[in-house]
């Protein structure tokens, strides 16, 4: 059964992005503002970090804290930069160093997402006011996109040779995954369950772009 989800008063779009396991769902709409949809009333509240011009909300954890990024301006020369909302609050997320920061994935585990510095993309893993940066060895960028309760990280990572693959992360040894296709150019891994379960994509260079689980 489909459902339709629609921000109350959207004349443009919106675009569901996160699931909690309570069905709460997190997304954004008329292409500049962040939403919530409770499952257990059906209501939607906007999110918007003050002061900003874009807030796009990307993920939701069990405890309903919600992560994303925002654009201060529309100025061309804007970057993006992380947030975390938790109990009514915003908590601007920021990689030391760097000139972009956009979280994506959120759980008990912590907060994954990417940041710009020096050139290249790197994933991160943020926790309890620390910063771990997370490259896949021999990449030349690195992006997080999901975090499991267990702390298991899904991502892409771009291969000198091979182009975008997928990985995983877990307890500190990485495990690239290609979709399992002759002539596939990229695979992108964007969610992990609790129990393992990965969502993903794969572009084999023609006209379309798959979705897939395993």
């Amino acid at each position: 059964t489909f459902e339709l989800i629609e921000y109350p008063g959207s004349t443009t779009l919106t675009q569901a992005r996160g699931i909690n396991r309570a069905g709460d769902i997190v997304g954004t709409y008329d292409y500049h503002k962040g939403f919530v949809r409770l499952a257990a009333t059906g209501a939607f509240v906007s999110l918007e970090v003050p002061g900003t011009f874009i807030t796009n909300a990307w993920g939701i954890d069990d405890a309903g804290r919600v992560v994303g990024y925002f654009f201060e301006s529309d100025e061309p020369s804007a970057y993006p930069e992380g947030f975390l909302y938790q109990n009514g609050q915003y908590i601007t997320l920021e990689y030391p160093g760097s000139i972009g920061t956009q979280a994506y994935g959120v759980s008990a585990a912590g907060v994954v997402g990417s940041f710009f510095a020096s050139g290249h993309y790197h994933g991160f893993l943020y926790k309890d006011g620390t910063w771990t940066q997370l490259d896949v060895p021999g990449s030349t960028d690195t992006s997080a996109f999901g975090i499991a309760p267990n702390g298991q990280i899904v991502g892409s990572w771009i291969d000198p040779q091979k182009g975008r693959r997928g990985f995983i992360y877990t307890s500190g040894v990485y495990t690239s995954h290609d979709f399992p296709q002759a002539g596939i150019i990229q695979t992108q891994l964007y969610a992990i369950t609790g129990n393992g379960s990965v969502l993903g994509s794969f572009w084999d260079g023609g006209c379309d772009i798959e979705a897939f689980i395993f």
